[in-house]
């Protein structure tokens, strides 16, 4: 292969890919350098594509070690993932980045890391600037370390029952900070201009899931439950700068999230009328730069907060069932906490 990114090198990494799956699995190593890939790849069961990365890389430094450099996908939200994982297969220890990505006039792509087999795993991977960044349907996969920026959605979790993701941060830093690309957004672009639209961690039909020591930085929402959602499991959780730090859409029993901090511009917490699971909160810290932020619940599921402490804002009660103890509000800002007459319970 050709690490340059002078020609196109989709067949040579193919059929390394190929030949060590055809032989029972093994890894493929890329050295430093940039790999321009034309076309998707397929990472066979039990085989590991390899970068030099062997920890947690911001893309923004001079040295970026294996970079794939792609326009796979592009204008087909719908079509072949860039990358994807079958049974027991891994990535890690390199960059995917999109040279024709804009931040304010998003091109759309397919997914660029597809997930469809069970026991897979992503480990060390930086994805600067994704319109989908990470999409996962297979069953008990691991991610530490993963580094992305997706413009509609960072990582997305959809029947994704066990899946354990660690030390992930998904911010516009990579792509705009350092070393610039030529197609970086300015310097706290997503400060000025928060994305109001995209998901950080999304979850949809999954149990069993883990989150440790998550961060979200400029997303619409922060992390997101739809759909039938159990046993979630999220410690360490940080969101900041997010329109909505947490929606609640999602049905399903024994969702917790221990030691939160979350900073929001409309909302830290909101639950829909789509609401009717059960959520659980300890031990959590809220704060903004504005006084009109609100933990917002509506629609037939139970939320439990204990220990919380709301810097700015307060908390509206219209449809839900929500119990709260021990909360500390910094400011004098009334009414701290309104009840609707149609809450079930309080």
């Amino acid at each position: 292969s050709d690490n340059s990114a002078a020609t196109d090198n989709t067949a040579a990494i193919q059929q390394a890919l190929n030949c060590a799956g055809a032989n029972g699995g093994g890894i493929v190593y890329l050295g430093a350098g940039n790999y321009f890939v034309k076309e998707y790849l397929v990472i066979p069961s039990g085989v590991e594509l390899k970068g030099v990365s062997e920890n947690n890389r911001h893309f923004g430094i001079k040295a970026r070690g294996t970079t794939l450099v792609t326009e796979h996908g592009k204008n087909e939200e719908m079509g072949k993932p860039f990358i994807s994982l079958h049974d027991r297969a891994g990535l890690t220890g390199l960059n995917i980045f999109y040279p024709d990505q804009h931040y304010s006039d998003n091109v759309v792509y397919s997914p660029t890391v597809f997930v469809g087999g069970d026991d897979s795993y992503l480990y060390n991977v930086t994805i600067p600037n994704a319109y989908l960044g990470v999409l996962v349907k297979g069953k008990n996969l691991h991610i530490d370390w993963l580094r992305t920026l997706g413009l509609k959605a960072c990582l997305v979790l959809e029947g994704a029952d066990n899946a354990f993701v660690e030390n992930v941060m998904f911010t516009g830093g990579d792509w705009q900070d350092g070393q610039r690309a030529e197609n970086a957004p300015p310097t706290d672009h997503w400060t000025n201009f928060p994305n109001y639209h995209n998901e950080g961690i999304y979850i949809s039909n999954s149990d069993g899931v883990v989150l440790f020591e998550c961060f979200t930085f400029g997303m619409g929402h922060g992390l997101h439950l739809e759909g039938e959602v159990n046993d979630l499991l999220a410690v360490g959780m940080g969101v900041d700068c997010s329109s909505d730090a947490v929606v609640l859409e999602n049905t399903g029993k024994n969702n917790v999230l221990i030691n939160s901090q979350l900073v929001g511009i409309d909302n830290y917490v909101r639950s829909t009328s789509k609401f009717s699971g059960e959520v659980s909160l300890y031990a959590t810290l809220c704060w903004c730069g504005s006084s009109n932020v609100r933990c917002t619940f509506d629609g037939e599921g139970v939320v439990r907060i204990q220990q919380c402490k709301i810097s700015n804002g307060g908390v509206d009660v219209n449809t839900a069932t929500v119990r709260l103890q021990n909360f500390v509000f910094d400011l004098n800002l009334y009414p701290m906490v309104v009840i609707s007459p149609e809450a079930e319970g309080y």
